[in-house]
């Protein structure tokens, strides 16, 4: 085949599958298309197209804090949660110039609990929900919201002292006033002292051997079966008033109350809100002693209630928790638990 053979081949060939400018100077028969936009080439969902953050209300507020509460819908974003941030933007300004983040400070489910502090009393700020992707950086935003701080006297009274001692009105039907930290604690998140039940007096041991009525003759069925005033830890150690709460007191705190699973200052426990989320309690996971070993610290949470078990005089009724449950549970008296001392209201 010589060459002119060839090229007359090639030709046709070009032209049957329409690349002519490949092979003469004539305009090519396709027309370039435009590719289809790629929405989102970042993976994430714009904020006009999904919720990602709502911002919630407010709780107790003060002339220097606030809590906001909101919801974030981690699941609208395709992006792993380690890179995720999520809080609140306060400004004094509506356009949020010069506004600060606040991180949350706990997380329960979907919604957030967030404390704004160093704020200035007696101003409007403006608040917003945020959810940061760390790794772009980019934010999602909630709607905006108001609240106004509070002057120092005109600071809600919700901490009034006995004895010297704090306490806040959740506003209970029994008007049980409970004390805003653990016995032998100086701080809400402190853990405090670890008592037998019945024993005024923390120790390092705590086994039958070392328990003040490990023969079951003081408290028992049919003899006593709630903690006298000799016996109660909270009323020894703070005076006329104070006492450990009894089992339908926790009760109450339980059913009547929010419970979130938080942290504060690297302490995980319980927040507990009354009703409308304005008056809270932290009750530390300060774990509880077997003897001489502290147990579980940071997991769970064990206090006392002045209640005998009275089928099982050896053990008494507690409150305990884990970051997925609250309730009424029982144990051998002999070992270390933790006392929130409650008040009668006068």
């Amino acid at each position: 085949m010589n060459l002119k053979t060839l090229a007359i081949m090639l030709a046709a060939f070009c032209m049957s599958i329409g690349i002519l400018t490949s092979c003469g100077e004539e305009e090519p028969l396709w027309t370039p298309v435009e590719p289809e936009p790629v929405e989102n080439q970042d993976n994430n969902p714009r904020q006009d197209e999904k919720e990602v953050a709502i911002t919630g209300a407010t709780g107790e507020i003060g002339d220097s804090y606030a809590i906001i509460f909101g919801v974030v819908n981690t699941d609208a974003i395709n992006v792993r949660y380690e890179s995720i941030e999520f809080g609140a933007q306060v400004s004094s300004s509506s356009d949020f110039s010069g506004g600060k983040y606040y991180a949350a400070s706990s997380m329960s489910g979907s919604t957030i609990t967030v404390r704004a502090s160093s704020l200035t009393g007696k101003t409007n700020y403006w608040y917003r929900i945020y959810v940061k992707i760390s790794s772009y950086p980019y934010y999602y935003y909630g709607n905006s919201k108001t609240f106004t701080t509070l002057k120092s006297e005109e600071k809600e009274d919700e901490m009034n002292k006995i004895n010297g001692h704090e306490y806040v009105d959740l506003g209970l039907p029994s008007g049980t006033l409970w004390a805003t930290m653990n016995i032998g604690a100086y701080k809400q998140e402190g853990v405090g002292d670890y008592f037998a039940w019945g024993e005024t007096n923390s120790k390092n041991n705590f086994n039958w051997a070392t328990y003040f009525d490990s023969s079951a003759k003081t408290y028992c069925s049919g003899k006593r079966t709630i903690l006298e005033v000799g016996n109660d830890a909270a009323c020894k150690k703070w005076g006329n008033r104070w006492h450990i709460p009894t089992r339908q007191q926790w009760d109450e705190l339980i059913s009547y109350c929010n419970w979130s699973w938080s942290t504060i200052n690297g302490v995980k426990g319980y927040m507990v809100w009354d009703k409308t989320w304005k008056k809270s309690i932290f009750l530390p996971a300060a774990g509880f002693y077997e003897e001489s070993t502290l147990r579980r610290k940071g997991e769970i949470g064990c206090y006392w209630t002045s209640n005998l078990k009275i089928d099982d005089n050896l053990k008494a009724y507690y409150m305990g928790f884990g970051y997925d449950y609250v309730e009424i549970s029982y144990y051998y008296r002999r070992d270390g638990h933790s006392i929130r001392a409650v008040a009668s209201a006068e």
